[in-house]
């Protein structure tokens, strides 16, 4: 039980204590006051049959109702079955509440299975079940979700050990999956799980796209790329295919041979810029004049043999195909020739970048600048709905081409909105949502017709020509048809004659406007048996004409086999009324519970505090019969200790009991020596024990020493014993009735049973333990502070000078280090210890433990 509780009960019990005390003594000859009286009498209160104010009910509160003032009267209202209720001699206990019962008493019940009790430790905090703290549970909590670890709870609070069970990660690539170091892992089985653990940087995807084929990555040799012949936009550019992304581009070919178009230049190659570079060779004209020395009818700055000479200062268009602007057009390919740009169209037959997927044709170059179309019967098309399957290339020139599906079969694979269905006709090969009405969802209206136009599904209200099928009523004159605007109306129905549900309407026909069901009544007292109504035998007048009637008297109407119901007649019914208060019931009742059973008002019973119905003793030690309590219920005063109950014939006990004892107002064999003629009395258990006695000078009965022990007054010090009880002292330590252990004794000890932890210290430069004697109860943990370096500690007893270590306890063996420890107290009895060196100094004590 935790602290917090415990002062709770502590509390409560206190207030149950005092309230009785506070009562006074009881009166043995009449029964009033006593510790047994409870409540409160308000000086103004009413009887219970009538009251002016509500504090003048107080007498007849009770946790389990609510009772208030009403017209004079005190009236009492039950609270439901389960709630919450409070008495002043109910004390639950730590894992019991006081609820109402279905009698309406306010009594001890469970709390609800699973609740927390115990000491406030997580981990040994435990759990009611059935009203009582049942033993430790593991904390939700401790659970880490890991599961490679074993998850518990310790003096410390949660722990977690590391397992080796097997386990999966959760990878389909790896084997022997294990628990190591508290993380799940396998060895790897696998080089991918999927196409895109291929796409790494070492995959040339120029040979084909990889693909993970059983845990491998595989190259598809169907899908490798071939760059196309085509003229290069340069003298030092070539089509490659680019390994880590597969596809086609120009690139620059270092060294590569080429022109720079100057004849006075030889050795010309391409540098990494995509130039063409040369080695300058002296020409053998001087091409430092304007004649004309080689005969071509050019002056030497306009001859292409000396046009790079900086000397004629002639500034050329472009050096290379980079300074040329480039053109949109992808069939034509820049070009630099003697300084001039110029361009020239791509080979015929080259693929253009911008192609149309699935058109069964290639886009290349013309190779006269512009482009034209290819068949290309691998460009298969790709269907946008499971209508058409099948593509294929067909036709001159090469076009997309599909087989369709039959109409009406289902495209949902599609997953376009309200099209669900290959349509027909003109829908041939596309997914629609109908081909005819029937191909549309119901609309649940029989007057809304489904229609499908252009494939479209949609709704037709219908008109009066249509009859409607639900939601008529029969022989009510009238006819339900659709009213053109998706509902229904009704209209008159002359041969919709109605049909008579009894003996008492004859003649039926459709009369008014709007026609309606008519008949004519049959005549009063018409027998009218053959309807079948249970009871029903003649028919009515009045508002009753036309009715087969239950009754006309009160007598005609069966028991309600219900003292709280009566049957009533009204209108030629037969019914109930529930009765009231006023009515006492029957049956039921049970004689002398201070309780009557009336009705309530409802059609069922229930009790009644009744002062008059005084309760029968069952033996002559309960006397002064009378109600008492809120609700009242039988009480009784006890018989005088040791009157006598011959009168109740039970054999070989003649005596009422102890009216301070568990056999207050019991009949018992006795409650002193003179009811035991030739033994003596057992007033713990008021029985006669025969034979020997405390003063005949032997040892015998259950004495553990010549007429003492047992039943007999403690011993005195040094005689053998077995329990506390047998000595005098009540200390039996070792065997034997001491005096003292170690200085102390149970009655001068300090007492802190009041306290779930103690602590001991011992300083030390003291030599002493403070407090020296202690009383605690079972369950407690002490703790000793000082330094066990200094001080070893063990248990066991000092007589003078001497030191006798004890065999097992708490203290056993010796504590030597650390500077504080904490000792459980488990088990009631008495544990001396004492220093190792200055026991004999007076360092030594005892821990007394009590229940």
């Amino acid at each position: 039980m935790n602290s917090w509780w415990a002062g709770v009960v502590a509390l409560v019990g206190a207030m149950v204590v005092g309230c009785h005390e506070g009562a006074g003594d009881v009166d043995a000859s009449t029964g009033s006051g006593g510790a047994d009286s409870i409540g409160v009498h308000d000086p103004d209160a009413a009887s219970p049959g009538s009251c002016t104010a509500a504090h003048q009910c107080a007498d007849f509160y009770d946790g389990c109702k609510v009772t208030t003032c009403e017209n004079g009267q005190c009236v009492s209202e039950a609270k439901e079955t389960g709630a919450f209720c409070t008495a002043p001699t109910l004390v639950p206990a730590e894992c019991e509440t006081t609820r109402c019962d279905s009698a309406g008493l306010c009594t001890i019940a469970p709390v609800a299975d699973g609740a927390a009790c115990g000491p406030e430790d997580a981990c040994t905090l435990g759990t009611c079940a059935a009203g009582a703290c049942a033993g430790k549970v593991v904390p939700a909590d401790c659970d880490d979700g890991n599961p490679c670890t074993i998850d518990g709870c310790g003096s410390g609070g949660c722990t977690s050990t590391p397992s080796s069970a097997p386990c999966d990660d959760g990878d389909g690539c790896t084997s022997g999956d294990s628990c190591s170091s508290g993380t799940c892992a396998g060895t790897p089985s696998c080089d991918c799980e999927s196409d895109a653990d291929c796409t790494t940087s070492d995959t040339n995807l120029c040979d084909g796209t990889s693909k993970c084929t059983g845990g491998k990555c595989v190259n598809d040799p169907k899908m490798a790329v071939v760059c196309p012949e085509a003229v290069t936009a340069g003298p030092c550019e070539s089509p490659v295919c680019d390994p880590a992304t597969g596809t086609c581009s120009l690139q620059i070919v270092v060294g590569q041979e080429c022109s720079d178009g100057i004849a006075c230049t030889s050795g010309d190659a391409c540098n990494a810029a995509g130039e063409c570079e040369s080695t300058t060779v002296v020409c053998e004209f001087d091409c430092t004049d304007d004649t004309d020395d080689d005969g071509d009818e050019k002056t030497d700055c306009e001859d292409t043999d000396c046009a790079s000479d900086s000397a004629c200062a002639v500034a050329p268009e472009c050096t290379t195909t980079a300074d040329c602007q480039p053109i949109p057009n992808v069939c034509l390919t820049r070009t630099c020739d003697g300084g001039k740009c110029g361009e020239i169209a791509v080979l015929d037959g080259t693929p253009v970048p911008d192609q149309t997927p699935g058109d069964c044709q290639l886009v290349v170059c013309d190779g006269a600048g512009d482009t034209r179309s290819a068949d290309d019967d691998s460009d298969l098309p790709t269907s946008k709905t499971a209508c058409r399957v099948e593509p294929a290339c067909t036709g001159t020139p090469l076009a997309p081409s599909f087989t369709t599906v039959a109409a009406g079969t289902s495209c949902a694979s599609d997953a376009i909105a309200g099209k669900t269905i290959c349509g027909d006709g003109a829908a041939e090969g596309t997914c629609v949502a109908c081909n005819s009405a029937t191909d549309c969802p119901a609309t649940g209206n029989e007057c809304v017709a489904a229609t499908c136009i252009d494939h479209v599904c949609g709704t037709e209200n219908l008109g009066e020509a249509v009859t409607a099928t639900e939601g008529q009523s029969g022989g009510d004159c009238q006819k339900l048809v659709c009213n053109g605007e998706g509902g229904t109306k009704s209209v008159d129905d002359a041969a919709d004659l109605p049909t008579s549900s009894t003996v008492c309407l004859t003649d039926p026909t459709c009369d008014g406007i709007p026609l309606a069901p008519s008949f004519t009544k049959a005549p009063v007292g018409t027998d009218c048996s053959a309807d079948g109504i249970s009871g029903a035998a003649f028919c009515g007048e009045g508002p009753m004409a036309g009715v087969c009637g239950e009754c006309n008297t009160l007598l005609d109407c069966p028991s309600t086999g219900n003292e709280c119901v009566a049957a009533t007649c009204v209108d030629n019914e037969c019914g109930t009324e529930n009765l009231g208060e006023t009515t006492t019931v029957q049956d039921g009742q049970t004689p002398g519970d201070c309780q009557r059973l009336v009705c309530d008002g409802a059609g069922d019973s229930k009790s009644v505090g009744d002062v008059l119905d005084l309760p029968v003793a069952t033996t002559a030690c309960l006397v002064s019969p009378s109600c008492e309590g809120v609700p009242l219920e039988p009480a009784f005063s006890f018989a005088a200790t040791g009157s006598s109950c011959a009168a109740d014939g039970v054999d070989g006990k003649t005596v009422c009991g102890d009216t301070n004892s568990l056999f207050a107002g019991t009949c018992v064999q006795c409650t002193d020596d003179e009811h035991c003629p030739g033994g003596t009395c057992n007033t713990a258990l008021a029985t006669c024990i025969a034979g020997p006695s405390c003063s005949d000078n032997q040892k015998n009965g259950l004495e553990v020493g010549i007429d003492c022990g047992g039943n007999c007054p403690g011993c005195p010090a040094d005689t053998a014993c077995t329990a506390d009880s047998d000595c005098a002292s009540a200390m039996c330590y070792g065997g034997k009735c001491v005096t003292t252990l170690n200085g102390c004794t149970i009655g001068t000890a300090t007492d802190q049973t009041g306290l779930f932890f103690s602590s001991v210290l011992f300083p030390n430069g003291n030599l002493t333990y403070a407090p020296k004697c202690l009383k605690v109860k079972v369950g407690t943990s002490v703790r000793f502070s000082g330094s066990f370096i200094s001080h070893p500690m063990i248990g066991g007893v000092i007589s003078g000078q001497s030191a006798t270590p004890a065999d097992s306890g708490p203290f056993v063996p010796v504590s030597n280090i650390g500077t504080a420890k904490d000792f459980l107290m488990s088990t009631v009895g008495h544990f001396p210890y004492y220093c190792q060196p200055h026991g004999t100094l007076g360092m030594n004590g005892v821990v007394f433990v009590v229940p």
